[in-house]
């Protein structure tokens, strides 16, 4: 069942990004943590994307800027259009779309910052081939501002495994109070934590209440309760690792419930799990505070999940695309897998990841 709303087109923020100045690459919560706590927030009714930029530790009231969710063609040729942006090692290019939000930006972050939205040059997506067909051809598939492929799904039952491996690892003695809906996963090992752990910030009730949002996901999938609260049939943890796509239905679809496998094939609205998504430190970033800690979660991650041999990275949840070029996700809306393959066979491929 489906866990967040989203749309299948990339979310509207995916579009713009950030960049230094000073060497026209794009910026990120890797190099840049506190880019966390500035909040986005889409406003469809108005058409306009609100940018909060907190000002509190510049001793500066906090600014709000806004821009068009989707410009003109009048207003596109009225920006400055800035060429040679590099974003994992492809040039890029994009409208510079707010003066006001330019200046804020850099008073944050004391250095000369530009906000700008994607322009109109193709960055082609990533390598790896969906397993079906899609209503666009695939020399036409490209990103915008996005690491690889457009879309992150990562599951409700994988994350309770990792944190429940943090808990695990950090209180190897304590049992698990199990203060989320989530469920408890009692087949996970224990991985060494550094003795200079925080402990006054990894408390075992903070990490019961850690949040999947520390790893971006677009889509995330959860079991699907019956009418009585309970579960009929429980995903496993990391069986993502292994689909090639799955279809979502609308939750009031009554031909949805009675359709599995091949049978549900283009039915609904198609998603392809191309491969698994190799992590950095970001998820080690605070999303209330902009802190990163230096440890959690990506030093027992990489040690529970370094399953691609083809990168020194671990690995939580999928690099997809969809199959349509447009469409609405609800919360509650009916997932059913159609096709798999063995998650051995599949490789991130370090030399596309890093050109």
């Amino acid at each position: 069942m489906l866990k967040t709303e989203n749309s299948i087109r990339p979310a509207t923020c995916q579009r713009y990004l950030h960049f230094t100045l000073s060497t026209i690459r794009w910026s990120c919560h890797l190099n840049d943590a506190q880019m966390v706590i500035i909040e986005p927030r889409v406003d469809r009714e108005a058409g306009l994307l609100h940018i909060k930029i907190p000002m509190h530790g510049k001793g500066e009231p906090d600014v709000t800027v806004a821009t068009s969710l989707d410009p003109t063609p009048d207003q596109l040729a009225s920006f400055e259009l800035v060429r040679d942006i590099t974003i994992w090692g492809f040039q890029t290019d994009g409208y510079a779309v707010s003066k006001e939000a330019d200046d804020a930006l850099s008073r944050y972050f004391d250095k000369p910052v530009r906000l700008v939205r994607k322009g109109p040059t193709m960055r082609p997506s990533g390598p790896h081939d969906p397993c079906g067909p899609t209503v666009y051809p695939r020399a036409e598939a490209s990103v915008n501002m996005q690491d690889f492929y457009p879309i992150l799904v990562a599951t409700e039952a994988s994350f309770a495994h990792v944190r429940h491996t943090l808990f695990k690892s950090a209180y190897p003695n304590q049992s698990r109070t199990n203060g989320s809906d989530l469920p408890v996963d009692t087949d996970v090992a224990t991985y060494k934590i550094p003795a200079s752990l925080n402990r006054e910030y990894w408390t075992p009730d903070h990490i019961e209440r850690l949040e999947i949002d520390r790893f971006r996901p677009n889509i995330v999938l959860g079991d699907a309760p019956r009418n009585d609260k309970s579960y009929a049939l429980k995903m496993v943890p990391w069986e993502e690792d292994g689909w090639e796509a799955f279809e979502i239905f609308d939750k009031s679809d009554a031909n949805a419930t009675t359709m599995f496998g091949k049978d549900a094939e283009g039915k609904g609205r198609g998603i392809y799990t191309l491969v698994r998504c190799g992590r950095c430190m970001v998820p080690n970033i605070d999303p209330a505070t902009g802190i990163r800690d230096a440890h959690l979660p990506y030093r027992v991650i990489i040690q529970s999940r370094k399953v691609d041999p083809s990168i020194d990275k671990p690995c939580f949840g999928m690099l997809s695309c969809a199959r349509e070029d447009s469409g609405t996700l609800h919360v509650g809306d009916i997932v059913r897998v159609t096709r798999t393959t063995d998650p051995d066979l599949r490789k991130l491929d370090v030399d596309w990841v890093n050109p």
